[in-house]
């Protein structure tokens, strides 16, 4: 999937050049060994009493397990001051998303959709977080940590980040956290 991953930049639109911001964050050691090999800047995402290397079964307990660390790496990126694309490693990168992204300061996050209607806000969009960009801020950072946060929450138990994130956001969660 790398492999494929990084071809796309190669073989798609002014892409080539975005090779050299991407940050691969590995879960297990082959894959981070992989990246390390293929010269690539490597972060390796470890979870003391987790082993996330193999395949995780979807929605088994090690699956949602590896999505909600992601969310806590993610928020941890956020807090730093960075703001980021986040992408999962089987989205094809055939032209510059940056190009298609909002410009506009107050957009702070930008997510992909499945299932998308024909107002662009609107809270019943069928979100995917396979690709979103995120302006790291005050709300951002918050935002991170209440949906992180709520993993616990006895509404959420045994969600997935995403259905968590997409029932926050239809409940109007949100709404309150200041700027």
């Amino acid at each position: 999937m790398l492999d494929l991953f990084l071809d796309s930049f190669w073989l798609g639109e002014n892409t080539q050049f975005l090779i050299n911001h991407l940050l691969i964050v590995a879960m297990d050691q082959i894959a981070f060994d992989r990246c390390k090999f293929l010269g690539l800047h490597c972060y390796r995402l470890v979870t003391d009493g987790v082993d996330f290397g193999g395949e995780k079964l979807y929605m088994s307990r090690d699956f949602i397990s590896m999505m909600w660390r992601r969310t806590l790496f993610l928020a941890d990126v956020l807090q730093r001051g960075y703001s980021f694309i986040f992408t999962d490693i089987d989205v094809m990168w055939l032209r510059n998303p940056f190009l298609r992204l909002s410009k506009n300061e107050t957009d702070d996050i930008q997510i992909s959709c499945d299932k998308f209607g024909r107002n662009q806000m609107c809270a019943f969009n069928l979100i995917n977080t396979g690709f979103y960009f995120t302006r790291s801020n005050n709300k951002t950072i918050s935002l991170f940590n209440k949906w992180y946060t709520s993993r616990n929450s006895t509404k959420y138990v045994g969600m997935k980040e995403q259905d968590v994130l997409k029932s926050m956001i239809q409940a109007g969660e949100f709404r309150d956290i200041g700027p």
